[in-house]
């Protein structure tokens, strides 16, 4: 027989449910192992995103040792009532039961509960597993995968698996693909909600309490869950200890038109002065007491809702608790209250079976019982609770604030008092007895039926006696008792004092074969191993290495005179010759690297001794030779490499050359290549995420990293893109979608005359017409002129074109210039239109503290691009788009599902990327930005973005004082770009102007001649030509810069000559 300290229990997820499954697994003796995909809430600075307070009442607080609950009181406020806050500007008190001290909410901050249940189960001896992603599941074994912060594999084995990974579960998702004959529905409410934040009063005191205060009407001296019902929407706020209120903004996601008019919806209230006049009409009260109300509303995109349901939920030796088994609307705020019973129940009915001396089970039989009894109990409860919330928020939104609906609760309430065995209100049993939900319902229909009756002849405003006493009749039998339900004879269902867990009156127990009781008194006195840490146990983490991952690293650059592979002799040459097969087996594929790994070993260390210049002129006498059919037989790789080395590639442009600066994307890191060579070579599909959930991880990661940078928070997401073309148009795309379809080729797209060309080819790709690009002024520094931009936008409203997209830009190719970016956001809150940009020159340098003040700002963006091929130094094809609210990019891209992919995920946290973007079948590309980010830290990227930074000052200030030079004006900070021309005359003098174009394209000519550097020229507007360098390679450093500084010297001296 197996005791409970003989077997192992992992769970996945960290959340207080699975917390609170460790603490009693932990009690029980068992070895427990939680695994996290987040970081510990414990050591964030704050939380972000949609944070509205947890509402725990007795049915979850008994499932709380004392401790926690008095800690909870200490630092909850408790709710007896609902203050209803009506349209005419009063107030009025709806309470919850007939004692305050018993009948109750606990209003507690959703994170102080869960820092304290972490601290709890790691007291108790749980091992806390942070950063690890779960990507597969076994249940049937009771094993899962992990990938780990450092991208290796851990995969684990128990006796018990137990997925408390919340309403996007991926062990209930592995369930239901793994042999469950699980039964999956997930329903989305119209409703979407944003968190507001009601401060203190000066003195610390809470602003609607002081504000609703009457010492003539005791109620209104109370705490209170205030609700302004308005039909169609609502807002709620929940008092905190600190003198705020957490409230929370629900409406439908998408207005229309109603029978009384126009219905809001979050699509049409997207602008600080729509959410003004909705505040102003609608919670008036509110507007003196938030003074940043439309901050908050605009600051996070409405989070969606909705219902999960499953059948069953347990599978082989895995079993669902919480959200991960019934993921519910939050209208009756029960979430947490039934997944802590859950928690209970479950650990009642173990109890129970490792206790049935007739069957003299052991723990693991007990647990193999259990997970089908703990699935015949809940599942029921779980649909119950399910509807119940659903229904709520009818009643939330619009009945709570009705006179009848009112007069209807207030007689329930004296009925109860009068016959407490006779009739319980719903929302009472739900909330404050321990009766099962399904059990609770079945019940309030039955007598519900006779009291709907009743009403339907009586008023129950004012015939209260005549009702309860037909309605005791009805029933059957009259329990008289006092008029204090704590001690009503009959109150079998009264709840205990949560704060102490003792019962005031005993109830009758459930008749259910397997009870589980509402709270376990003894428990398995824990063993002294549980003070101590508990090191991993060899079966906990038996990592895999996720490839053959090397030991060496490699070389950081070109330079390296190490790890240069010998040539291969003719005789391996011979191994890789051409052939029929097309298959070619390992011998084959190592020699073909070798002979591959060679040549490109030649190729740098030739770059880095100077034996190629920064630039090739084409050859225009020779056209390059065309093959318009494909060889009909093979050529040795060695002759192949040959036309590639010493043909194809010394022609035109060397942008690996550390002189190359004409462009902004240069050199490209080895790493990087590498990267993207494993990922070709594995050859696997990361579209969607059940095809390589590994891979597709690695690449949300890497898409995670970018937003971060970007300072975007919780809720992002984004697309690795081949290029900012293509993350333009997919942000033009995600912008119509606030447009109605049929407004789409009227819409209007506002980028600066300097802004790149790639966005008026986006315009057109998205269907908007050609005469919906606006090009809009800049300013004497090349920035945008934002008040050419408003009076713009106006216009376009005034004469009814829809403003779609406005197009800032983070580094203008021609002179690396940032737009004001957060007066370009203000200016598009303002008037509802999406904010986009173009930040594939600079986004990067966010990284370095002179790139944060640049581009201060741009957390504010709908959407940006960005281009690790230029500001990461990648490869070419390593691009992204990234969006602030991560369903913006899947409402713009995903369509229904296809056939014959049926394993397509419904997690949203668990993407597939083809439902992200345009593209079904696209290669693997997360491994080209996560291979040289994992290997070197970002820290290192920032001190080389830092690097070019100080080159490009330098090398500005010395040019500056090259006599014959001028330098195009660079504000600080500044982008690595700097534009110079050559002086003649006065510069007023039209042929003084001309003469100046004309000597600084041929200074270009010249200076790329010497093959040290490549520049290019441009055209600006106030300066005519210029020549620009972009000092974007990671190999660009002070020699380089010498070199260009001598070249641009020699290249005066030779026009004086000529």
């Amino acid at each position: 027989m197996l005791a409970a300290r003989d077997l192992r229990v992992t769970v996945v997820g960290a959340g207080p449910v699975a917390c609170l499954v460790a603490i009693e697994l932990r009690k029980r003796s068992f070895e427990v192992s939680l695994y996290e995909r987040g970081s510990d809430v414990r050591l964030a600075d704050g939380a972000r995103g949609h944070s509205f307070n947890l509402t725990l009442t007795r049915r979850g607080l008994t499932s709380l040792d004392e401790h926690i609950v008095d800690m909870l009181y200490r630092n909850g406020v408790v709710l007896p009532q609902r203050v209803i806050h009506h349209v005419d500007g009063t107030t009025s008190c709806q309470p919850y039961g007939t004692d305050p001290d018993l009948h109750h909410l606990l209003s507690i901050p959703r994170g102080l509960l869960h820092e304290m249940l972490l601290d709890e189960a790691e007291k108790a001896g749980a091992r806390l597993n942070f950063g690890f992603e779960c990507i597969g599941v076994e249940p049937g074994s009771g094993s899962a995968t992990f990938v780990d912060g450092g991208a290796g594999i851990v995969r684990t084995s128990a006796d018990l698996l137990i997925g408390c990974d919340g309403a996007n579960s991926i062990v209930r998702h592995e369930m239901f693909r793994r042999g469950a004959q699980m039964r999956i529905s997930q329903d989305y409410v119209a409703d979407g909600f944003v968190e507001i934040r009601i401060p203190a009063l000066p003195d610390g005191g809470h602003a609607l309490l002081d504000a609703a205060r009457d010492p003539d009407r005791p109620r209104h001296t109370r705490h209170g869950l205030h609700i302004w019902p308005r039909g169609e929407f609502m807002l709620l706020a929940q008092p905190n200890v600190d003198g705020s209120y957490t409230a929370g903004l629900w409406m439908p996601l998408v207005g229309g038109d109603g029978e009384g008019g126009e219905r809001l919806g979050w699509d049409r209230v997207r602008t600080p002065r729509a959410v003004r006049e909705l505040f102003e009409s609608h919670f008036p009260d509110v507007v003196d007491l938030a003074s940043s109300y439309a901050e908050d509303v605009l600051q996070w995109s409405p989070a969606p809702l909705k219902t999960v349901r499953c059948d069953p939920y347990h599978h082989g030796r895995t079993v669902l608790i919480g959200d991960s088994a019934h993921t519910l609307v939050p209208f009756f705020g029960q979430g947490i209250n039934c997944s802590f019973e859950d928690v209970r129940t479950f650990f009642a009915i173990f109890d129970r079976n490792l206790t049935e001396t007739e069957t003299g089970h052991d723990a693991a039989t007990a647990l193999a019982a259990t997970l089908p009894a703990y699935t015949e109990w809940r599942r029921p409860a779980g649909e119950a609770i399910a509807d119940l919330s659903l229904a709520m928020a009818s009643e939330l939104k619009d009945r709570s604030g009705d006179v009848a609906f009112q007069a209807r609760k207030r007689l329930e309430k004296e009925l109860h008092l009068r016959h407490p065995g006779l009739y319980v209100p719903l929302y009472h049993a739900v909330a404050f007895t321990d009766t099962p939900y399904q059990d609770a319902v079945a019940r309030h229909e039955r007598h519900r039926a006779v009291l709907d009756e009743l009403c339907s002849r009586h008023d129950p405003a004012d015939e209260v006696e005549l009702i309860i006493a037909e309605y005791a009749e009805a029933i059957g039998r009259v329990t008289p008792g006092p008029r204090n339900g704590r001690r009503a004879a009959g109150a079998g269902h009264l709840v205990p004092d949560p704060r102490t867990g003792r019962h005031v009156v005993p109830g009758p127990r459930t008749e259910r074969s397997v009870a589980p009781a509402p709270r376990v008194e003894q428990h398995v006195v824990p063993g002294p191993q549980m003070e101590q840490s508990v090191a991993p146990a060899p079966w906990v983490e038996q990592r895999v290495a996720a490839g053959p991952r090397a030991e060496r690293h490699l070389a950081p650059g070109p330079r390296a005179e190490q790890g240069v592979v010998p040539a291969p002799s003719a005789e391996r040459r011979a191994a890789v010759a051409p052939g029929t097969d097309l298959h070619l087996d390992s011998a084959q594929q190592k020699e073909l690297l070798d002979v591959v790994a060679a040549r490109l070993m030649d190729f740098h260390e030739d770059l880095s001794k100077g034996n190629h210049p920064a630039w090739y002129r084409v050859a225009a006498a020779e056209p390059p030779r065309a093959e318009q059919r494909a060889p009909r037989t093979g050529t040795a790789v060695a002759t192949l490499l040959d036309e590639i080395f010493d043909s194809a590639l010394p022609d035109g442009m060397m942008h690996p050359h550390p002189g190359f600066m004409a462009h902004v994307p240069s050199g490209g890191l080895f790493q990087g290549a590498v990267g993207e060579f494993v990922a070709r070579s594995l050859n696997r599909f990361a579209g969607a995420w059940a095809a390589a959930p590994g891979f597709a991880r690695l690449e949300a990661n890497v898409i995670d990293w970018f937003c971060s940078l970007m300072g975007y928070g919780e809720g992002s997401f984004g697309y690795l893109t081949t290029g900012g073309s293509i993350a333009n148009f997919m942000a033009l795309r995600c912008a119509l979608e606030r447009l109605p379809e049929h407004q789409h080729h009227r819409a209007a797209v506002y980028v600066s005359e300097q802004g790149h060309f790639s966005v008026a080819k986006a315009a057109r790709l998205a269907g908007i017409g050609v005469g919906g690009h606006r090009t809009v002024p800049t300013d004497g520094a090349y920035r945008m002129d934002l008040v050419a931009l408003r009076e713009m936008i106006e216009r376009d409203v005034r004469y009814g074109t829809p403003p779609a997209c406005v197009v800032a830009t983070a580094g203008t190719t021609n002179t690396g210039a940032v737009d004001d970016l957060r007066a370009v956001a203000a200016l598009c809150r303002e008037h509802g239109v999406w904010f986009h940009v173009d930040a594939c020159f600079g986004g990067f340098f966010r990284l370095t503290r002179r790139g944060r003040v640049l581009l201060d700002g741009i957390e504010e963006a709908d959407s940006i691009a960005v281009d690790a091929h230029k500001s990461l130094f990648l490869p070419h094809g390593s691009s992204a788009l990234l969006v602030r609210d991560k369903t913006t990019l899947k409402q713009a891209f995903a369509i229904p599902d296809a056939a014959y992919i049926p394993e397509l995920s419904q997690d949203d946290d668990r993407p597939d990327f083809m439902d992200y973007g345009p593209e079904l079948t696209r290669e693997f590309r997360g491994l080209t930005a996560w291979l040289p980010i994992k290997m070197h830290g970002i820290n290192a990227f920032e001190r080389c973005l830092d690097d070019k930074l100080d080159l490009a000052e330098d090398l500005a200030r010395r040019l500056a004082a090259v006599d014959g030079i001028d330098i195009v004006s660079r504000g600080e900070p500044h982008l690595p770009t700097v534009a110079l021309k050559v002086r003649a005359g006065d510069p007023a003098d039209a042929n003084d102007t001309a003469e100046a174009d004309r000597l600084t394209e041929r200074a270009c000519e010249l200076i790329c001649s010497r093959g040290n550097v490549y520049v290019a020229t441009s055209e600006l507007p106030h300066e005519g030509h210029v020549i620009r360098a972009c000092i974007m390679h990671h190999q660009t450093d002070a020699g380089v810069i010498d070199r260009f500084v001598d070249d641009v010297r020699w290249a005066l001296r030779r026009l004086g000559e000529e």
